[in-house]
């Protein structure tokens, strides 16, 4: 079993449940509650390695950050880079090797 609380502290450990969870052969989701595109930025980096995912946080309340996640058509088009990781650190993020 993965500990619960790697489900809780962030980016770096989200990678490490990510390689874990496959070299245990598991389905992984990435999900959120009610947030701004703030807080789904870096979970919409490791969204596009997961086989489910549920990101529609930032729809809910009445306002969000510029550039944030929107509806475009039935997908959810993830926040602008520079909202969260602007040059070197996107760069860095889209790299992964998951």
């Amino acid at each position: 079993m993965i500990p619960p609380y790697l489900l809780y502290l962030g980016l770096t450990a989200a990678i490490e449940l990510h390689r874990e969870a496959r070299q245990r052969g598991m389905l992984l989701m990435v999900g959120c509650m009610i947030c701004t595109s703030l807080s789904i930025a870096p979970a919409a980096m490791l969204a596009r390695h997961a086989d489910f995912v549920d990101l529609d946080g930032p729809l809910w309340p009445k306002s969000d950050h510029p550039g944030g996640a929107a509806l475009r058509g039935p997908a959810l088009g993830v926040p602008a880079p520079a909202l969260w990781a602007p040059g070197a650190a996107l760069q860095q993020l889209h790299s992964l090797k998951l």
